[in-house]
């Protein structure tokens, strides 16, 4: 919790965290203060985003998932008051992917806690969100074989940088960002090597022994 020395608006602004992750986006806390609100994070009760933090422990699942966050801006207001002498007048939350799923957690289970919400992104559906993240995993390594992707890191950004490339546009905005996907058309079939060496066809980033893209 950071407070301004002087010129505070009367406003507290709690900002959310990502993923599973215990990391606080202390340059998000700086931008509020520096817009004169008190600034507010919580780190979930837990550090890394390691999930075995919460394996045998449901209480820390309960912190992860909503306590945390009522918990701290309760006692965030309470520290304002004492420090400044006055009420909060307005306390907002903003965040994306698990920050917006805290967002509506807040709305759902304590809606006094907050006059106003940003929920970007939000990953509420947990269950369904995992499961998603397993098939992912699942698809991209051989059966049996957790160890060995089928696409490593520098194919996968060669595949996300060709997408971009060519679908960027689409929405009349070159920034680097796909404004909706559904209006993307690309084929994985571009990235496949035409050159002709030897009298062969090379395939995939591995030449002659490499990858199809097209088939994975």
């Amino acid at each position: 919790m950071w407070l301004p020395q002087q010129g505070w608006n009367g406003r507290l602004h709690m900002v959310g965290n990502g993923a599973y992750s215990s990391n606080i986006y202390y340059a998000q806390m700086a931008s509020r203060l520096r817009s004169s609100d008190v600034a507010v994070a919580t780190n979930t009760g837990h550090r890394g985003s390691d999930l075995s933090f919460a394996i045998g422990h449901p209480e820390r699942i309960a912190d992860f998932a909503h306590r945390a966050v009522h918990e701290s801006v309760v006692a965030a207001k309470a520290i304002t008051k004492a420090y400044y002498g006055t009420d909060v007048r307005h306390s907002y939350f903003s965040g994306c992917s698990t920050g917006g799923y805290q967002a509506l957690s807040e709305v759902q289970r304590y809606p006094e806690d907050f006059n106003g919400v940003i929920a970007g992104d939000p990953g509420n559906n947990r269950s369904r969100l995992n499961l998603a993240f397993l098939w992912n995993f699942l698809a991209n390594h051989p059966p049996g074989d957790n160890a060995s992707p089928l696409l490593d890191v520098s194919k996968l950004l060669l595949i996300n940088q060709a997408v971009i490339r060519s679908c960027d546009s689409a929405d009349g905005v070159t920034d680097g960002v796909i404004n909706d996907p559904r209006r993307c058309h690309f084929k994985l079939q571009s990235l496949q090597c035409t050159h002709v060496r030897g009298g062969l066809s090379d395939r995939g980033a591995g030449g002659r022994g490499g990858k199809d893209l097209s088939r994975t």
